[in-house]
């Protein structure tokens, strides 16, 4: 996982909308007159670009007397400069086209980076507190006594009181929803920090602006609003010939549940799916040549998420899960396969809770096999999926007796851990049952579903339940945690709840009350230009590395010809391709932008001697690596609804926020 250099200036923004209403002000300009911006001191492929301050005003000449083009800047606008001189910039929304005015130089900050600040998903950790200043947070992370010294000051903040000789603002208990309440959370400095139980964090000192400016209303004690709160729970089964007795438990689960809600009266807040998978047709009897007719399916939806279908008729499909009557190619299935179906193919949308919950005995076939059904898509890539659609993962991992003989369990696992990082990220989801005790199993998901009923019933009662510790292992405190994120998400969108706005403040990218959990998390803005020229520079990577199977040492060498011949484009210069280089960020087949970011990059970092010493299975989990991330990219180019328009009204420098992590 990528991680942060330290920096002498770290500078992290998250977008804000309202930031860039002034582009509407820029008069069209004959193209024959258009200028591009200055490139950024020591990237050449990187426009230079400034973050405003407050009381900034761009003039129509470099002067304080001259006319003011906009009187009223909006802190933290982005431009892009032109020129400078004595002490002004000259600046513009877009790199290219005509500037828009001069502008103070003193009334701005460089922002040489992309980095952007976001919220951690809710759940576990607590809200996060703003100080008025670097020294008493960093005595406060520092102080031996620090859990019962938070606890006083929380105190203050759960009242709606929080003690204002300390601090600036706190987030809102309901969820800032960035979609429709964008902010903006420029980094303007940091410092390294260790809790007094060693745990590292991060102090950052950020300025805070929304897109609207009216303060909401009781925004720190939101009334809580569930009358219209609803749960969509998929299962995605695996129903080869070794799980009968599992899939009739989790019928019998979901019956007892149907008819608990029904006398409760709460039977339209919840509905259950239900997706079957297995394996390749042609792994059944005969193989290829048998047709695999025993098999039947890859997957099959028995049931889709439906608010309206009666539960008798839910109940009838359900009970059509039956296993396959013979066995399959192998240990593992396509269970990417399943879960694909089930993220992409369901209808989620009249659902706030959104979970799925996956069982099986088996591996998941990789992303590589030639039999799968959906060939690149791994467990990296349906993270990213679930988490971009709200969807939590609950990966029950069966571990029988003839799972450890024939199957990797130890790789299994390491898949559905992976998924079980979904929704609230701070929470292990992975559940696994030793020896595949079907009694287990059964109390496993049969107090699980208990606990939702429970929290059904306080959501008709209009009571939004407590964070409560969850236990790992434990899936009732689990699944509750995930209701009570997607719940105070749900009070966000509903009344409209915004981050807090400052000028100033100081926060730890680790949850006060207990440092093991992300308060604070980091995502890179791209647009869709760089995206496209990194999606392009990486399948050409991982077509020379594929072509080096039989000779791993021809690997940079077909790099260097590729280099060579490239064509030129704005993220290479004049100079790269041509000499010789021995490790991949000298080669110039990257975009520029991604060396200049702060973080340590596998690719960049990669070397000859270093590809070599891999070895062949290296190799391969490198270039399966840059497929998954690749293959994210061409979901997220696709994923519409998250891409803002930074006002240049160019649909290339639209953004979309990705996470650090996935970046190569």
């Amino acid at each position: 996982m990528p991680a942060l250099h330290p920096l002498r200036t770290l500078l992290h923004v998250a977008l804000c909308a309202a930031a860039f209403v002034l582009s509407g002000l820029v008069a069209a300009t004959d193209p024959a007159l258009a200028r591009q911006a200055l490139p950024q001191e020591g990237a050449s492929g990187l426009h230079r670009r400034v973050l405003t301050l407050p009381s900034a005003v761009v003039r129509d000449r470099p002067a304080e007397q001259a006319a003011a083009v906009v009187a009223q800047v909006s802190a933290f606008t982005v431009y892009y400069v032109f020129a400078e001189r004595d002490g002004w910039l000259e600046v513009g929304p877009r790199p290219g086209g005509q500037p828009l005015g001069w502008l103070k130089a003193d009334r701005a900050e460089d922002w040489k980076t992309m980095l952007v600040m976001e919220y951690a998903p809710a759940g576990q950790r607590g809200r996060v507190p703003f100080f008025q200043g670097r020294e008493p947070l960093a005595a406060l992370v520092g102080d031996r006594d620090r859990p019962a010294t938070f606890a006083r000051l929380r105190e203050g903040i759960d009242a709606g009181r929080p003690d204002d000789t300390v601090l600036t603002a706190v987030e809102p208990a309901a969820v800032v929803d960035r979609r429709t309440r964008p902010y903006l959370m420029p980094i303007l400095d940091w410092q390294w920090a260790e809790f007094s139980g060693g745990t590292e964090t991060t102090l950052v000192q950020v300025g805070g602006l929304n897109a609207q400016t009216r303060p909401a209303e009781n925004p720190d004690t939101p009334q809580p609003d569930l009358e219209d709160f609803r749960i969509g729970l998929v299962f995605v089964v695996d129903t080869t010939l070794s799980m009968g007795p599992y899939i009739d438990r989790t019928y019998a689960t979901v019956e007892t549940v149907y008819k608990e809600l029904e006398r409760s009266g709460a039977l339209d807040r919840v509905a259950f799916g239900m997706v079957g998978y297995r394996d390749h047709v042609g792994g059944g009897p005969g193989g290829a040549s048998g047709g695999g007719a025993g098999i039947e399916y890859v997957t099959r939806v028995y049931q889709n998420l439906s608010p309206d279908t009666p539960p008798e008729t839910i109940l009838k499909n359900l009970r059509q899960v039956t296993p396959v009557g013979v066995s399959t190619d192998g240990w593992d299935e396509d269970a990417f396969a399943g879960l694909q179906v089930a993220i992409n193919d369901l209808n989620w949308e009249p659902f706030d809770a959104r979970i799925i919950v996956l069982v099986t005995d088996a591996g998941a076939r990789p992303a590589t096999d030639p039999n799968v059904t959906y060939p690149g898509i791994d467990e990296r890539v349906l993270t990213d999926a679930a988490n971009r659609r709200g969807i939590t993962i609950f990966p029950i991992h069966l571990r029988t007796p003839e799972a450890g003989r024939l199957g990797d369990m130890a790789g299994a696992e390491r898949v559905y851990r992976a998924l079980g990082r979904t929704g609230d990220s701070n929470t292990a989801k992975y559940l696994g049952v030793d020896g595949g005790s079907v009694e287990d199993f059964g109390k496993m998901i049969g107090q699980a579903v208990a606990s939702l009923h429970t929290t059904i019933q306080d959501a008709s009662g209009n009571r939004l339940p407590a964070p409560a510790p969850v236990r790992e292992g434990d899936m009732a405190s689990l699944l509750v945690n995930e209701v009570f994120r997607a719940q105070l998400e749900y009070i966000g969108r509903a009344s409209g709840t915004q981050a807090p706005a400052f000028y100033r403040a100081w926060a730890a990218d680790r949850d006060l009350a207990d440092p093991r959990l992300a308060a604070l998390r980091v995502s890179v803005f791209l647009n869709r230009t760089q995206f496209s020229a990194l999606a392009r520079s990486l399948r050409a990577i991982v077509e020379r590395a594929r072509a080096a199977d039989i000779d791993p040492g021809g690997f940079f060498d077909g790099l260097q010809g590729l280099a060579a011949t490239m064509a030129t484009d704005a993220n290479r210069t004049a100079s790269q391709g041509t000499a010789a280089f021995t490790e991949l960020a000298a080669s110039g087949l990257l975009p520029e932008f991604l060396s200049a970011l702060p973080y340590h990059s596998k690719v960049l970092m990669l070397t000859r001697e270093m590809w070599l010493d891999w070895g062949l299975t290296g190799q391969q989990e490198f270039i399966l690596e840059l497929d998954s991330k690749i293959a994210i990219y061409d979901a997220l180019d696709r994923d519409t609804a998250n891409w803002v328009d930074l006002g240049s009204g160019e649909p290339g420098l639209a953004v979309y926020p990705l996470p650090l992590e996935q970046l190569p």
